[in-house]
């Protein structure tokens, strides 16, 4: 039996794209875009075709975001109504609009920050390839970012905005 070898492979992607942090005071509640960057450091076994992951599977992750309203739905806070092609949606006591569904994505967390982005992202490229490790950190500035860790064994969830980290053993809570 041949050995086999972790490989790490990673790539950097940008996008544009705005959103609205629901439970803050500070001006972050109001709508409002960034550039944001995303690093997708991934590892696993090389397979027959040479490659750990095609880097174009994971700028598909970040172009569906790229120049959308990026919503969180799982929110209570946040109320999302169809209207024929536009999307109403409010935030009662903070702001209401109507957009059009193509300028929207819903994002199934409950706030749309670089913490939860990173999270979502790294369980998404987790769960769709066999890796062994998923590393995404996402900036939502030059100076702010966070990073989450998934393993076969675990999630780590690192952020330097606030000093946390947090590690949760699959099946464990």
């Amino acid at each position: 039996m041949e050995d086999q070898f972790e490989t790490k492979i990673a790539t950097v992607e940008e996008f544009d794209a705005a959103h609205f942090i629901v439970q803050t005071d500070t001006k972050c509640r109001n709508i409002h875009g960034h550039r944001w960057k995303v690093l997708f450091e991934v590892s696993g076994t090389v397979k027959e075709d040479g490659m750990v992951l095609d880097f174009l599977k994971l700028k598909e992750y970040v172009q569906v975001l790229d120049h959308r309203l990026m919503v969180p739905e799982k929110n209570k806070m946040v109320n999302i109504e169809e209207e024929g092609e536009n999307l109403r949606i409010t935030v009662p006591g903070r702001f209401g609009l109507i957009i059009q569904k193509e300028a929207v994505i819903l994002l199934p967390i409950e706030e749309v920050t670089a913490e939860s982005l990173a999270n979502y992202l790294a369980e998404c490229v987790f769960e769709d390839f066999d890796l062994s490790v998923v590393k995404i950190t996402v900036w939502e500035s030059p100076k702010s970012y966070a990073t989450a860790v998934r393993t076969r064994y675990g999630t780590f969830m690192i952020s330097p905005n606030w000093g946390k980290v947090v590690f949760t053993v699959q099946g464990e809570q």
